[in-house]
């Protein structure tokens, strides 16, 4: 289920032109970081946030720079 729910919120972040996609999770989701690595997302620490004391939040995006790479995460998401 939650592998569905980041395909299809990566599915519609493509089909309304958005050229990036963030993803957070706290930081005692383990699933949610493996899952996230497991498509293709790396940590971010510069994106880390806290929006609220004791909610401590990961941030993660596509870890590839270049198009050619990033081409090749948005596929593996979509599989």
């Amino acid at each position: 289920m939650a592998e569905a729910l980041v395909r299809a919120c990566v599915d519609r972040a493509r089909s309304e032109g958005r050229g990036r996609i963030l993803l957070s999770t706290q930081t005692q989701m383990h699933a949610a970081q493996r899952l996230y690595g497991r498509l293709g997302f790396v940590r971010r620490p510069d994106l880390d946030w806290v929006p609220e004391p004791g909610v401590d939040l990961l941030g993660y995006e596509p870890g590839a720079l270049t198009p050619r790479a990033a081409q090749a995460v948005w596929r593996n998401v979509r599989r």
